[in-house]
């Protein structure tokens, strides 16, 4: 039997359950960047993955903070390239920018997961493009 299995099947069941994790990013997550393979977690910290993993099988919660991040990097990103006022996000025109510009076409707070990812590498090119034409 394998020594990962009940890690494997508890990411099986996340899976079925519309829950899209990748497993190096949550093992790096987990262990601050240190690894991202569960051949290198200790047997402590295999344990305590698994325990928190269980507890995250119960609701959506890891999806929802992940999507948080991404909308940061959104934000963030435009604001990069002007999209302040005052010193804070203009999330009037962010919002503007995600409706007219981004792949769902809907407010930030709206996008799924997948369209985040898009939505995050579409505001990346903006960056770039702007940051040519200075």
């Amino acid at each position: 039997m394998n020594k990962y299995a009940q890690y494997f099947a508890i990411e099986q069941k996340m899976k079925h359950s519309g829950i899209d994790i990748d497993r190096s990013e949550l093992i790096a997550d987990y262990t601050e960047g240190r690894t991202e393979s569960l051949q290198d977690l200790s047997a402590r910290e295999y344990r305590e993955l698994i325990r928190q993993l269980n507890s995250l099988l119960g609701n959506s919660s890891y999806q929802e903070d992940k999507k948080q991040r991404m909308r940061r990097k959104v934000v963030a990103t435009l604001c990069q390239c002007g999209y302040v006022i005052d010193g804070k996000a203009d999330m009037e025109r962010i919002n503007g920018w995600c409706i007219s510009h981004g792949v769902e076409h809907c407010p930030l707070n709206k996008y799924s997961l997948k369209g985040l990812q898009t939505l995050i590498k579409q505001a990346e090119y903006m960056l770039k493009s702007y940051i040519e034409k200075l």
